[in-house]
């Protein structure tokens, strides 16, 4: 799929959110499809062992795996010249593409990555439950831009770090429990998390319009 997402992104002038949001109701489809609409067991102890079996006796395989990957998606950013190049390319295409960077390239990359990214949430994800279902990750593509967004990265392009976004999301998180805790179901849930995404993107709008006032 994030090869699929890849191809089309940087080969058309189709929005990226149309086509990815359109790749995942796909995706979604073909799990109903497969599973008959039926939760499937897990029973591999591989899979199982990524929730169960602890690294030096404290560690969950699981928070191992974020923090590896955290530590290379900084590096790259931070240290690559293929992190500068996104950058370059959430900034100003345009400008990128005339400095020699091969943008399609690029984005190809890009979601590549992102594709493998969400295989291992997913295993992830089924590992914690012991059950995979197709519906189960619904909704958390949301936390995710959430957690982004609440750690300062532009969905504009350009700006924010890894960084950032990790403590965005861990931020969503503490919130999310805290709500749990407090009774509050689900959908009052989206509700608090939207409300603040189109509250952090109004004051994100309002701090670049002063600063772009006082450039002037």
């Amino acid at each position: 799929m994030g090869a699929c997402n890849g191809v089309l992104i940087s080969r058309t002038n189709i929005a990226p959110f149309i086509i990815t949001f359109a790749t995942m109701s796909i995706g979604e489809s073909l799990g109903l499809i497969i599973t008959g609409g039926h939760t499937v067991p897990v029973n591999e102890p591989v899979i199982l062992a990524i929730s169960g079996y602890l690294v030096f006796g404290t560690l969950p395989v699981c928070v191992v795996i974020t923090l590896i990957i955290f530590l290379i998606l900084w590096y790259v950013m931070k240290k690559r010249p293929f992190g500068t190049a996104l950058y370059a390319i959430g900034g100003n295409t345009e400008a990128a593409t005339a400095s020699g960077i091969n943008v399609p390239r690029h984005k190809f990359i890009v979601y590549i990555v992102n594709g493998i990214l969400a295989a291992i949430a997913g295993l992830i994800l089924v590992a914690r439950i012991g059950t995979a279902n197709p519906t189960q990750g619904i909704g958390l593509e949301f936390e995710g831009i959430c957690g982004a967004v609440l750690g300062g990265t532009a969905l504009s392009g350009g700006r924010g770090s890894i960084g950032n976004a990790f403590l965005g999301a861990f931020a969503i998180a503490i919130m999310k429990n805290g709500l749990n805790m407090l009774g509050m179901k689900t959908g009052y849930q989206m509700i608090v998390l939207g409300t603040m995404v189109v509250v952090i993107m109004a004051l994100d709008a309002v701090t670049n319009a002063v600063k772009g006032g006082r450039a002037k």
